[in-house]
């Protein structure tokens, strides 16, 4: 593709000079380095030019005036022919090389004569050519970070090689006049750098420095339950944000039943939350995406944090290998291991008591829940850059939790006429694990070619149960209840995506593919009798692509993904349109639609003592492929400290899913109910509103104020 570029055109006026033909070509993306006393240089020719290269126009128009020497890319260094004051007979042709212990061939070396002054620049394999006349007695060696040699002519006539000491400099020390934002405003997305964010910590969560509470804090993010530290746009479900850790889609992100997140907080650069179209390599999802992304970059030493709260404590050390590679360790862990504070006693007697007949019992004084709970999570990272064109990354991820309540209790209560003796079983255990992995790839083609890949593993189990029982002794009489609710659900992804990426001055375009392969299981079971029991597997197909376009204050892109999933047998169609335009310095207004659609679908389990459980499943003919249909207009106002932005949006949702029995409870009966009937509820969704956010960030105050008013339907 590259060969096949159009050739170099360019008009030369008879005024003009080097100056001007510099400028309009650093208008077509390039970047000259040169002395300023040959901006006055003139043309041998005018007119149309026309060349195949941009050293190929610089020798029509200057012949041998000028040395043109390409650093990389765009990138083009010039430099002039100094000519000699006398006629020279004869010339000599010096070749060599430059080298320098320890780091082998030194390129873009200065050499030049003590004579005619005749310039030369060493090659990337050290290689030089200098023309010299006879009367000529020393070349001359110089080079940023390395000490000037002066070297004779006899000297390189016998050893051709020449051998330059480093020569490390101290650069004076940087004086910062801004700081890099905490919460910026991109085009359609915001964006969270760790480093300077000192707000979502503490006053967010017991456990510390948490992102994802950080992203709670935003207007569009649902966050009115302080045990829920999921992310739910606009509406949306938890499963319908697709959320991502090096590359790695993860499914359940909380600790502690939603308290905090298991997202290491340490452990992140980085993050960016989408609230409108995703970026067209990613689909699935029809909410939303928060990206996330740890250190990318290698250190020059090492790095690394230690915390200790009431809950766990962590550690982060992220320590250089090499100059091309880095290892990253971060790892929590709780140390709570019964619960002191009586949040769970409060918690659990709202669903122990699940027999109206069983009120009058009196059990304060002997009662007692203090459940067992523990979590761990654990992320590794190792990063090479053997290139300076290639960087890779491999990842992993590991995070448990583990629940358990229970209780034996035995004791006596009276009625008007009897004294009773009872004996009450109560146990409660769920867990929850995920386990992934990726490997990123990102390597340069050329100056405008990017080749990025990705492929990964994930996969999220969670089980648990309630058992209970009660027997009842009035006189010679027993009376018995018990029941049990037993679940389990894993989903299983395993995917990959490679995407080009062309970039040029004005637009960029990006083409791909991706595939991956989905399992669920799924089973519920009351009673010892499976109420549902599916196990499922599915893989997507996709071609996916952009292309955007930046007019002089228009920024256009249009893109689309076409999926083929194997479970429905069908194609869908995910089409997207973004809009920016820059009113001025200071405003920009904003447009957006998109339409996605979520193979991998959520359903809400809620059993007979009203407890909801979320799980896990694969869209096919009984649970429809949901799809939503997002639309935004806005504005974005930035000045000085202060940042405003406003979207007004609207959600169609179709295929709202929720699992659940007509009638609750135990039926106005001590035993359990005879009706174990389960349907599955599907209708539509809308969902209206607008999004507003004020934000300050000035010297050492940094806080944002997010409002979200709307209607859902």
């Amino acid at each position: 593709a590259k060969g096949q570029d159009d050739p170099l055109v360019i008009e030369i006026g008879e005024h003009d000079k080097l100056g001007d033909i510099l400028q309009r070509l650093e208008n077509r993306d390039w970047q000259f380095a040169y002395a300023p006393d040959h901006l006055l240089l003139k043309p041998v020719q005018t007119g149309r030019i026309q060349s195949n290269s941009v050293e190929e126009l610089f020798i029509q128009l200057f012949g041998d005036e000028l040395e043109i020497h390409r650093i990389n890319g765009h990138q083009i260094l010039l430099r002039g022919h100094n000519q000699p004051d006398q006629e020279v007979v004869s010339w000599t042709i010096i070749k060599g090389q430059v080298i320098c212990d320890g780091i082998g061939p030194v390129e873009d070396i200065l050499i030049y004569d003590d004579r005619n002054r005749n310039e030369t620049i060493s090659k990337s394999d050290g290689s030089f050519e200098l023309r010299v006349d006879p009367e000529t007695q020393f070349v001359y060696f110089q080079g940023l970070g390395y000490k000037m040699q002066a070297v004779s002519i006899s000297a390189l006539t016998t050893n051709k090689t020449v051998v330059l000491q480093a020569n490390p400099f101290d650069i004076a020390p940087v004086i910062v006049i801004s700081k890099l934002p905490a919460l910026t405003m991109q085009d359609l997305s915001y964006k969270i750098n760790q480093d300077h964010l000192h707000i979502g910590g503490q006053a967010l969560s017991i456990s510390g420095n948490d992102v994802v509470r950080s992203f709670q804090l935003l207007p569009g993010v649902q966050a009115h339950d302080d045990l829920d530290a999921s992310i739910k746009i606009r509406g949306s479900e938890n499963a319908s944000t697709l959320m991502l850790l090096d590359g790695i889609p993860i499914y359940k992100a909380d600790h502690f039943y939603g308290i905090f997140s298991s997202i290491n907080g340490d452990y992140i650069k980085e993050a960016n939350l989408y609230k409108n179209a995703l970026p067209v390599e990613y689909g699935g999802k029809t909410g939303g995406l928060l990206e996330m992304r740890s250190p990318f970059e290698i250190p020059a030493e090492p790095e690394g944090a230690f915390e200790i709260n009431r809950l766990s404590s962590a550690l982060m050390i992220h320590w250089p290998i090499s100059r091309n590679s880095s290892i990253l360790l971060a790892g929590r862990s709780s140390y709570l291991k019964k619960n002191q504070l009586g949040v769970f006693d409060y918690l659990e007697n709202m669903v122990e008591n699940y027999a109206e007949e069983l009120s009058n019992l009196t059990r304060k004084e002997i009662f007692s829940s203090q459940p067992n709970f523990n979590y761990a999570d654990f992320n590794g990272k190792l990063l090479l850059k053997p290139s300076e064109k290639t960087a890779l990354d491999l990842n992993f991820y590991l995070s448990r939790d583990r629940f358990e309540n229970g209780y034996n209790i035995n004791y006596r209560s009276r009625n008007i006429l009897l004294e009773s003796t009872n004996n009450e079983l109560f146990n409660r255990h769920e867990s929850w694990d995920n386990l992934e992995a990726s490997l990123n790839i990102d390597h340069k083609l050329g100056s405008n070619w990017v080749l990025k890949g990705n492929t990964y593993f994930t996969v999220h189990e969670n089980s648990g149960g309630v058992e209970s029982a009660l027997d009842r002794r009035l006189g010679n009489q027993v009376l018995s209840a018990s029941f049990t609710n037993v679940q389990e659900n894993m989903v299983e992804d395993i995917g990959a995506h490679m995407s080009l990426n062309y970039t040029v001055k004005d637009a960029e375009v990006k083409i791909g593919s991706s595939v991956k392969y989905q399992k669920t299981l799924f089973k519920l079971t009351e009673d010892e009798n499976d109420l549902v029991r599916r196990n499922q597997n599915a893989i997507e197909y996709s071609l996916f692509g952009s292309y955007q376009y930046q007019f002089e204050k228009l920024r256009f892109s249009i893109g689309a993904r076409s999926n083929y999933f194997t479970s429905t047998e069908d194609v869908y169609l995910d089409p997207q349109i973004n809009l920016l335009f820059q009113y001025s310095n200071a405003w920009r207004w904003k447009a957006s639609f998109s339409l996605m659609h979520q193979y991998v679908r959520e359903i809400s389990y809620e059993n007979r003592l009203g407890q909801t459980t979320d799980y896990f499943i694969i869209a096919d003919g009984q649970y429809p492929v949901s799809t939503s249909h997002n639309l935004m207009i806005g504005w974005n106002y930035q000045q000085s400290a202060w940042t405003f932005d406003v979207e007004f949006y609207h959600r169609k949702i179709d295929g709202v899913l929720e699992f659940a029995r007509p009638q609750l409870g135990f039926l106005g009966s001590i035993g359990p109910p005879r009706d174990r009937q389960y349907q599955i509820f599907s209708g539509e969704g809308r969902v209206n509103g607008v999004d507003i956010l004020l934000q300050y960030d000035h010297r050492n105050y940094l806080g944002w104020i997010g409002a979200r008013t709307g209607c859902i339907q």
